[in-house]
């Protein structure tokens, strides 16, 4: 009984403040690491602390993913002693499938709705962040964040810009995931661990509007595509089940609303939203590329060439190319990730990362056979995940640990799914049931109690 409090107390401290800490690496992922590599450590050990109370199971498939991770970072490692970026590659493959790999085992279904709840309440004050802070800075509104606070927050806007991001933030990034996983909420059916859907809708669409107001090519491509994907996959997963009125307007409503939101900033002149939709098409017709894009495809060709120069081993975790850099300050950091995957694993370590891959694949499918009625908190948690590794392959989001959430939030939930502790609460028996299990204790051995009324057998 009292490690049963114990655990019941441990349990709701852990939840506070794996709350808080995913609010700030919402709001600040990236950058002022000697705030944010404590907040992670803090959210390691606490959740170091609840498996040891706890002990929950591990999934089979989800433990290989963690390790492959792990082995492939091992390796990687191995074969890049001495390179300049190598301490950031160990943060990227080690440190950070450690913190967040404990966090996900360490997660129950408490944890689980208090976390969504977070995340879309973040995601709101994110958004509204950007888009009051747009405002101001164009005088719609007077400006509501002070120099301090803008500092802090990142904040930069420059209208003039012709070829390049007008705004910056540093929370835009987290809306990579947030963004698509929201409004895929909005579109799929409730589910007591998600939050109420006026929250998820309102969450979705507010993130909409700012990331449409952002204007980057890749957060504009995953806020749209992404929820179509998943909702067409919803629907073949669920094609036998009857439909209500609710479940077949949803999407409708919500095209409706993206197309007019994108609509209407674009009627109103906005040049982010304008840029934008231009790069989108410049990536089918190859034509009007910004400097951005052409930089990006004269990169591609450089790692693609530095691999071939050691395919089988490839060079390591922070590797350099000779002669090629796009940062002075960071020569190992590449726009292209999957490219440069490539090029610091070679063949061997991205057959390590396809293994955690294709686990975490029949991890997916597997959870949906298992528990057919945690379909809608699957698929949005993959939403987030496919979102954020969509946009990786050109911008170097898992860089940073702290867009790593998204990705590990799907893993939770299919670990939960496949060690059963999906439940809010135990299920409470009847009093039928409790009454005839009192009668079954209170009865003598050979006291004549027919068989099958244990537990009605026959």
């Amino acid at each position: 009984m009292h490690l049963g409090k114990q655990a019941t107390w441990w349990g709701a401290i852990a939840r506070v403040i794996n709350c808080a800490a995913l609010a700030y690496i919402m709001v600040r992922p990236v950058g002022f690491n000697t705030i944010l590599l404590p907040v992670l450590a803090v959210l390691a050990i606490t959740s170091a602390v609840t498996l040891i109370v706890r002990r929950p199971k591990i999934a089979r498939p989800i433990l290989i993913v963690l390790i492959s991770l792990l082995v492939a970072g091992t390796y990687g490692t191995t074969v890049g002693v001495g390179n300049p970026g190598l301490m950031n590659g160990i943060l990227v493959w080690i440190a950070a499938p450690a913190i967040f790999g404990t966090w996900l085992l360490a997660g129950d279904a408490r944890q689980l709705k208090w976390l969504m709840t977070t995340a879309a309440v973040t995601t709101v004050v994110i958004s509204l962040a950007i888009l009051l802070f747009v405002a101001g800075s164009i005088a719609i509104i007077p400006q509501l964040f002070p120099a301090w606070a803008q500092t802090q927050l990142g904040f930069f806007f420059d209208p003039t810009i012709v070829d390049g991001i007008a705004i910056q933030f540093l929370g835009l990034s987290t809306l990579v995931a947030a963004a698509p996983l929201w409004l895929s909420a909005t579109i799929l059916p409730r589910h007591p661990l998600l939050p109420h859907r006026a929250l998820s809708a309102t969450a979705g669409l507010i993130a909409l509007v700012a990331t449409m107001v952002a204007g980057r090519a890749a957060l504009t491509v995953v806020t749209i595509v992404v929820p179509a994907v998943i909702w067409i996959a919803w629907r073949v997963f669920s094609r036998r089940e009857p439909r209500t009125m609710v479940r077949s307007l949803a999407p409708v409503v919500a095209v409706v609303g993206v197309a007019g939101v994108a609509g209407a900033l674009l009627l109103a002149g906005n040049a982010n939203v304008t840029k934008a939709f231009a790069r989108l098409l410049s990536t089918f017709t190859g034509e009007g590329q910004s400097v951005s894009d052409q930089i990006r495809s004269a990169q591609s060709g450089e790692l693609l060439s530095a691999w071939v120069q050691s395919p089988i081993l490839g060079h390591g975790l922070g590797a350099v190319i000779d002669g090629y850099a796009r940062s002075d300050d960071r020569p190992w950091d590449f726009e292209l990730q999957y490219h440069l995957y490539l090029f610091q694993f070679g063949i061997i370590g991205v057959l390590i990362l396809f293994a955690g891959v294709g686990a975490a694949i029949y991890a997916f499918i597997s959870a949906l056979r298992v528990a057919p009625e945690m379909a809608p908190v699957l698929f949005v948690a993959a939403a987030g995940a496919t979102a954020m590794l969509s946009a990786n392959a050109s911008n170097p989001y898992l860089q940073a640990p702290g867009h790593m959430w998204a990705v590990y939030l799907v893993l939770m939930v299919i670990n939960l799914v496949l060690t059963k502790r999906y439940a809010l609460a135990e299920p409470v028996p009847s009093a039928q049931s409790a009454e005839k299990a009192d009668f079954e204790r209170s009865a003598p051995v050979g006291s004549g109690v027919p068989e099958a009324s244990k537990g009605d057998r026959a």
